[in-house]
């Protein structure tokens, strides 16, 4: 399925709800959009919302919504490479590292791309320079609902104010 520059298909997850749609990108990339400090909500369209938790409500389906960022956990872009102009000239060198990020609901485990000179403790401080949204790669998630597969995925971004414990490896891989 090709997809206009303007929009991205994801899955967003929130403590509580699973967002399946496209979100509005204006031809940025999904984790500039979710650090973009001048915004507070993410516009989706043809969204699919079901309860991770509880398989036996309805999903409820919606032409568009309004979504506020403080509520996003995680957000996995699900159609094809966005924005790849763009990230050509913001690619920045980076080592990889393998992590467990433990937030509510979720368990992530995958590869984190860090700059070498991060100091991989000011993910659990706020401010500073870190984004708020950050990338794993090669990620399995793990949720906390009864019976809940696990999702396997290339790339997943977490919102970093919800880690509750977290492991990075000492040596890049």
């Amino acid at each position: 399925m090709l997809q206009e520059s303007s929009f991205v298909c994801a899955d967003i997850y929130t403590q509580y709800h699973h967002y399946s749609g496209q979100v509005t990108t204006r031809g940025n990339r999904l984790a500039d959009l979710l650090n973009d400090p001048t915004t507070d909500v993410l516009e989706l369209r043809n969204v699919r919302v079901s309860q991770p938790s509880n398989q036996v409500a309805d999903a409820i389906e919606c032409a568009q919504l309004q979504l506020k960022k403080d509520a996003i956990l995680l957000a996995i872009p699900t159609g094809s490479y966005e924005a790849p102009g763009k990230r050509l000239y913001s690619y920045v060198e980076k080592q990889h590292f393998l992590a467990h990020m433990m937030l509510p609901c979720y368990n992530l485990v995958g590869t984190l791309h860090l700059p070498s000179r991060v100091n991989h403790w000011s993910f659990l401080c706020e401010g500073g320079t870190t984004p708020s949204f950050i990338a794993m790669t090669d990620v399995t998630i793990r949720v906390a609902a009864q019976n809940a597969e696990p999702i396997h995925t290339k790339v997943v971004i977490f919102k970093r104010q919800y880690i509750e414990s977290m492991f990075i490896s000492e040596r890049p891989e």
